[in-house]
């Protein structure tokens, strides 16, 4: 939308959901340095959004937020692109 609240253009966009095929770790720091914190674990169900024709950039940055937000609280009823929240240690997978 424009200034206006007028219609000025679209962005086409797909999602796609899929299974992680391995555990995704992030190392943390600070006071937690020696841990692991996992977004992910293996076969856990996660979704992207790919955007299809041509690319209209204004479009893309200012919807990919909520986008993203919207579909991800659709999704969560379902288990799907929830994150974990689990902290290991960073010897441990």
């Amino acid at each position: 939308m424009d200034e206006n609240g007028y219609y000025d253009g679209w962005q086409d966009f797909s999602v796609i959901i899929f299974t992680h095929t391995k555990d995704v770790t992030h190392d943390l720091k600070g006071p937690l340095l020696g841990k692991r914190q996992v977004l992910w674990r293996k076969g856990d169900r996660d979704f992207k959004i790919e955007f299809n024709g041509p690319r209209r950039q204004k479009y893309i940055e200012s919807w990919r937020d909520p986008l993203y937000q919207w579909i991800g609280d659709a999704l969560s009823k379902f288990n799907i692109g929830r994150m974990r929240t689990e902290t290991v240690l960073v010897n441990e997978k």
